[in-house]
């Protein structure tokens, strides 16, 4: 069951207004968990944790999920990526938050990839502290 809701996570399609977005994560990841996959996953715990951070590091696929967003009175569009369904689900799991910073590079894909490779080293290193690695 749990590789086949890993599998899934392309599959989350929530509908998001302006208001939240990459900016505003929280009222987003409330959404997202509110999806069945992510709530099997979250149902399933401690034995998802090791999953869901591989999905974090290495998924590049795309959800389902386009969210419009409205920075300035600028109309953009984000398409939610895997990786953010499968954070969103180890946020709930683990009771934390892993806003991990990075250096502004300039380039917008290269920092998110390097934010997101941070959230996974931190949330390995939390796991790992917490006993939950073997």
């Amino acid at each position: 069951m749990l590789s086949a809701c890993a599998v899934r996570l392309d599959q989350v399609a929530v509908s998001v207004d302006g208001n939240a977005g990459p900016s505003d994560p929280l009222p987003l990841d409330w959404l997202l968990t509110q999806q069945p996959v992510l709530q099997a996953l979250i149902a399933i715990g401690d034995a998802a944790v090791e999953p869901l951070i591989e999905v974090l590091e290495t998924d590049e696929r795309l959800t389902r999920t386009v969210l419009a967003v409205h920075p300035q009175m600028t109309h953009q569009l984000w398409v939610l990526e895997v990786h953010e369904a499968a954070l969103a689900a180890l946020r709930v799991i683990l009771n934390r938050d892993f806003d991990e910073r990075v250096p502004n590079t300039g380039d917008f894909r290269e920092r998110m990839r390097q934010r997101r490779l941070a959230q996974a080293a931190a949330i390995r290193a939390y796991w790992a502290r917490s006993g939950g690695a073997e």
